[in-house]
C-alpha cells in the first residue's frame, strides 16, 4: 500500500487521502466493460486482466439502467453509451449527458427569446423529449405525462448554470420593434447629425418621463422562516401617479427634473422638497401632454443656454406629446435638435431606460418603505413625492450611471456595432402579423400608434 505526503500550503495544511485505493483508472474500466459486453471476457477474467477489483467492476455494471444501452434512436448502441452519463455511479438515469445538455441549451434559448419555461413546463417538456427519443421512462412519468420532481431537482443540480429567475415584463410590441433595420436607421440619422453639427458629449442630451405612484411595489423584508403570510403596510390599494421628467447629457451631468402632478389647479405645495431648480407642472391625469412639453423645452434652454449658433441634441422617444407643432417650432428657434428613437426600442437604445430609471425606482421603493416604517399610520400623498424622491434622484442620476447608459447604447462614444446579431433574433420569435396595439401610456410613455403590420417568421426551433 502506498502513502502520499500531505501538502503544506500558505494558508494552512490541506488534508489529502493517504491511500490510492480509490484512484481507479477509468480507461481500464471502459476497456473491461467493453470486453464483457462483447463477450470476450467474463467479469472475473476482465477484473484480473485490467487490475480492477472484481466487486468494483460488478457495481459499475449494476448501477446502469437498461436504458443506458439505448442510443437516441432507441436501438442498441456500443458500450460507449455507458460513459455518456454524468456520473459513473448513475442508476436509472433517463437522459445521458448530451441529451441533458440539449435540454439545458433549449431552456436557455427560451429564456433568451423572452418565452422562458417554468418548472411545470420544463417537466412536461422533459417527458415529451424522452418519448420523442424513445427512451425508457419511469412508470410515474407515464401516469402524470410529465417528469417527476426528483428528476427536476437532480437536473438542476447537474446543470447549475440554470436557476429560477424572476423575469421583467416586456411587451410584444417591444419584442417585434427591436429590429436590425430600425437600429441601423437610428444610428444612420445619429451619425448624420454628428457630422453636421459636430456635437460634443456635453451637447448630447437624453430626455424621458417615468411614472411614480404613491403606492409602490413592496421590497423584501426580514420575517420568520416558514411564516405563511408576510405583509407590509402601504398607503392605499392604488396610488396617485406623478410623472418625473429626467434630463441628462453624455458627460454624466443632470438637469433639475420636471414634476407633473395629477391636479387641475396648481398648488405651491407641489414643489415642497423637490430638487432645487425643478420645474413643477400639473395636469388632470399627471401624464405629459403637448402643452407641458413646450415648458420642459424652455426649462432645458434656461439651463443649457443653447442657441442656433450653439445647438444641442436631445434624444427622446416618439410619444405624441413630443411631436407638437409648437414644440418643433420652438426647438428651431432655440437651437435644439430633436432625434427620436424608433418605436418600441427605448428599452435598449435610451440611456435613461438602460442604466438610470431602474436604480431610481429601486431607491424610491426603499425610501417609500422607510417612510411608512418610521411613520406608522401615515399615508404617502403626492405632496410627499418631492421629499421622498430627492435622495433617490441624487443616487440614481449619478455621473457613472448616466455615462454607462450612453456607452451601453452606443450613443457616446458612438458605436454603431454595439448590438450583436443575436440581439435582433427576438423579431423572429413569432410568425404572426404585428397588430395595431392600443395606446398604452404606462408602457414607458412610448406611443404605440406607429405600430405597423409586419409579418414575422422562423419560429423557435
Amino acid at each position: 500500500m502506498q502513502f502520499s505526503v500531505d501538502i503544506q500550503q500558505e494558508n494552512g495544511t490541506q488534508l489529502q487521502k493517504k491511500t490510492n485505493r480509490c484512484a481507479i483508472n477509468e480507461d481500464n474500466i471502459r476497456k473491461a466493460i467493453t470486453d464483457i459486453r462483447n463477450g470476450t471476457e467474463t467479469q472475473t477474467t476482465a477484473a484480473i486482466k485490467y487490475g480492477i477489483n472484481r466487486t468494483t467492476l460488478i457495481m459499475r455494471l449494476k448501477h446502469k439502467a437498461p436504458s443506458a444501452n439505448l442510443s437516441d434512436s432507441g436501438n442498441d448502441s456500443s458500450s460507449d453509451d455507458y460513459f455518456k452519463f454524468q456520473s459513473k455511479f448513475t442508476s436509472r438515469q433517463t437522459f445521458n449527458k448530451q441529451q441533458e445538455t440539449d435540454i439545458c441549451d433549449y431552456v436557455k434559448k427560451c429564456a433568451f427569446y423572452s418565452y422562458g419555461l417554468t418548472y411545470q413546463t420544463l417537466k412536461k417538456f422533459a417527458y415529451d423529449y424522452a418519448k420523442a427519443k424513445n427512451l425508457v421512462t419511469p412508470t410515474a412519468w407515464e401516469k402524470s405525462k410529465e417528469a417527476g420532481d426528483d428528476w427536476l431537482y437532480g437536473f438542476l443540480r447537474r446543470n447549475d448554470s440554470i436557476s429560477l429567475r424572476k423575469p421583467e415584463k416586456i411587451s410584444l410590441a417591444r419584442l417585434r420593434g427591436l429590429t436590425k433595420s430600425a437600429v441601423e436607421s437610428f444610428f444612420k440619422n445619429l451619425t448624420t447629425l454628428f457630422e453636421k453639427y459636430s456635437f460634443q458629449p456635453k451637447d448630447i442630451y437624453n430626455l424621458d418621463e417615468t411614472g411614480l405612484t404613491t403606492v409602490m411595489e413592496s421590497i423584501k423584508i426580514c420575517a420568520a422562516k416558514g411564516q405563511r403570510s408576510v405583509s407590509q403596510a402601504s398607503s392605499a390599494e392604488r396610488g396617485s401617479l406623478v410623472t418625473i421628467v429626467g434630463i441628462v447629457n453624455a458627460c454624466g451631468n443632470r438637469l433639475p427634473p420636471a414634476y407633473i402632478f395629477p391636479r387641475v389647479r396648481f398648488s405651491e405645495r407641489f414643489g415642497s422638497g423637490c430638487m432645487p431648480g425643478s420645474l413643477i407642472l400639473n395636469t388632470k391625469s399627471g401624464w405629459m401632454i403637448s402643452e407641458l412639453f413646450a415648458n420642459v423645452l424652455k426649462h432645458i434652454k434656461n439651463f443649457t443656454n443653447c442657441s442656433v449658433k450653439n445647438p444641442i441634441l436631445i434624444l427622446l422617444d416618439n410619444h405624441a406629446s413630443h411631436c407638437s407643432l409648437e414644440s418643433i417650432n420652438y426647438c428651431a428657434e432655440a437651437g435644439i435638435v430633436l432625434l427620436s428613437f424608433p418605436p418600441h426600442t427605448s428599452h435598449r437604445l435610451q440611456p435613461l431606460d438602460v442604466s438610470v430609471f431602474g436604480p431610481f425606482k429601486q431607491f424610491c421603493r426603499k425610501a417609500f418603505n422607510d417612510f411608512l416604517t418610521t411613520n406608522p399610520g401615515k399615508q404617502i400623498s403626492i405632496y410627499d413625492i418631492g421629499t421622498l424622491t430627492q435622495q433617490p434622484f441624487q443616487r440614481a442620476f449619478s455621473p457613472e450611471n448616466i455615462m454607462n447608459g450612453f456607452k451601453a447604447t452606443g450613443i457616446c462614444p458612438l458605436n454603431t456595432q454595439v448590438f450583436q446579431d443575436e440581439t435582433f433574433a427576438l423579431e423572429s420569435v413569432t410568425d404572426e402579423e404585428v397588430e395595431r396595439v392600443p395606446p398604452d401610456r404606462s408602457d414607458d410613455m412610448n406611443s404605440s400608434q406607429n405600430a405597423t403590420k409586419n409579418p414575422r417568421s422562423n419560429l423557435i426551433k
